[in-house]
């Protein structure tokens, strides 16, 4: 597993503002299967991201997702909503 991390100076101090895995590859016990999730990240202005992750299973595409990272004055780190399936595999 890899995983995403973006730091910022918040109040002086290093803060985490955004953790995320990125990068999944895992084998399933006792079966030769492979799955392997995937995320790219796209930036928007006004403090938003968007991460879309493939997810393949023995490199036959399963399914693709994206989520909506925004901003949070608040807490002064990004904030993520679900993953919604936005293409499934037509082969």
């Amino acid at each position: 597993m890899k995983e995403t991390q973006i730091f910022s100076i918040v109040h002086g101090r290093l803060q985490e503002i955004l953790k995320t895995e990125y990068y999944h590859h895992g084998a399933q016990l006792l079966t030769y299967e492979t799955a392997l999730d995937r995320s790219t990240f796209l930036g928007f202005p006004y403090g938003t991201l968007e991460e879309t992750r493939t997810t393949t299973l023995n490199d036959k595409l399963e399914k693709i997702e994206r989520r909506y990272w925004h901003w949070s004055e608040e807490q002064q780190k990004f904030i993520a909503n679900d993953f919604q399936k936005i293409a499934a595999p037509t082969f």
